[in-house]
This record gives C-alpha cells, sequence and structure tokens, in this order.
C-alpha cells in the first residue's frame, strides 16, 4: 500500500510481471505469517548440552565447543567443565555401520544436525562427573581434565589432585601429580594410577 501511494504521488509507472489483480491477490491473501514454534521434544536416549560461555562449530575440525561452567547430560551421566568442553565428531561413521557394532544408537547421529556420530567428548578445568549404574548407585569424580571416547564408551580423568567417590561407602584420593583414573560408562568398572588414598566402609 505504501509502494502504491508513493507511485500515485510521484507519477510514476510501477511495472511488474503480475497483472495488478494477482499484486493484489498475493498481498491480501497469499502472505502467511510465520508458522508457531513447534514444542522442543528430545529423544529419550539425546544427549543435552548447557554453558554460559558461548558455543562455536568448527566445520574443518568437526568440532563443537562450549565455554565456560558447560555441562553434558543424558539418561546415565553428567560431565561438566569450569572450562571448556569440546565435542568431536566422526563425519566419516555411517548410520548402518553403528547398529553393526552396537544395539544402542549412537549419540548424535547424523540426523540430528548432520554433523556426524560423536567420537570424543573433552573436558577441562574444573571437571565434575556423575553417573548412575543400574541400581541407581551414583559414582562421582573430580579432576582437571576428562576425555570420552565413544568406541569404547570409557571416561579418563586426569589432575594433580583427583577424587572418586562410589556411593557414600567409598572414596579415593589421589597424591600423584600425574594421576589418571579410567571408567568405563557401561560396566562402572574402574582402574586408577599408583599413588590413591582410599578410604571404605564395609558392610559387617
Amino acid at each position: 500500500t505504501a509502494l502504491q501511494q508513493f507511485v500515485k504521488e510521484q507519477a510514476l509507472t510501477l511495472q511488474a510481471e503480475s497483472s495488478d489483480a494477482e499484486v493484489q491477490r498475493v498481498l491480501k491473501d497469499d502472505v502467511m505469517a510465520a508458522s508457531d514454534m513447534p514444542a522442543f521434544q528430545p529423544q529419550a536416549d539425546a544427549i543435552g548440552f548447557s554453558c554460559q560461555g558461548g558455543a562455536f562449530y568448527d566445520h574443518n575440525a568437526a568440532a563443537l565447543i562450549f565455554l565456560k561452567n558447560v555441562t553434558v547430560r543424558d539418561a546415565t551421566y553428567a560431565l561438566s567443565a569450569q572450562g571448556e568442553i569440546k565435542v568431536l565428531f566422526d563425519t566419516t561413521a555411517k548410520p548402518e555401520d553403528s547398529k553393526e557394532k552396537s544395539d544402542k544408537p549412537a549419540p548424535l547421529a547424523n540426523g540430528s544436525g548432520g554433523l556426524g556420530h560423536v567420537a570424543q567428548i573433552i573436558a577441562s578445568g574444573g571437571v565434575k562427573m556423575e553417573a548412575s549404574d543400574e541400581k541407581g548407585l551414583k559414582n562421582y569424580a573430580v579432576g582437571d581434565q576428562a576425555l570420552y571416547d565413544a568406541k569404547t564408551d570409557e571416561i579418563i580423568l586426569r589432575g594433580s589432585r583427583l577424587i572418586f567417590q562410589r556411593g557414600t561407602e567409598s572414596r579415593f584420593e589421589s597424591n600423584n601429580a600425574d594421576a589418571w583414573l579410567l571408567f568405563n560408562k557401561t560396566t562402572k568398572s574402574f582402574s586408577m594410577s599408583e599413588g590413591w588414598t582410599a578410604r571404605l566402609s564395609m558392610p559387617k
């Protein structure tokens, strides 16, 4: 309407491929409002991320980086870092490849944004981990760095002072500057480097 008024005031000729009748029909009838946003419904096996310092995706490295007070969580575990969490994707893997190797779906598969399968998750700076087993017992760990490998489903923590606690009955604290702790997310089994102090509460 404003354009037509301007053309009339300036005594201009408006030329268009469509007729005046077609222009009026499009203006009045065919201009649809933007659709309402659908409800956010993540899948039951989805991985969720939150951060306070922003995020960016490096296409060449196939890496998604989250900055400052980051948490990654799924139904069985949570991993938090005060520094950053970097997600590395395997862009060469095909969906059928993961079905042959495992019965469970790969997290963040190609259907989720086309980024590829998650290959590794790297956390650094004030790392905390929480994981629940099939009986509901929670395992806790604290360190400086953590690396999750999707192929082995293992998390390795490193740091100058690591703490690993199973429920409220056992606690392990490292006194080794190069300590490490290997935790299997599926079996909930673990192993650790030398230089640890353990405190255990045994049943009668």
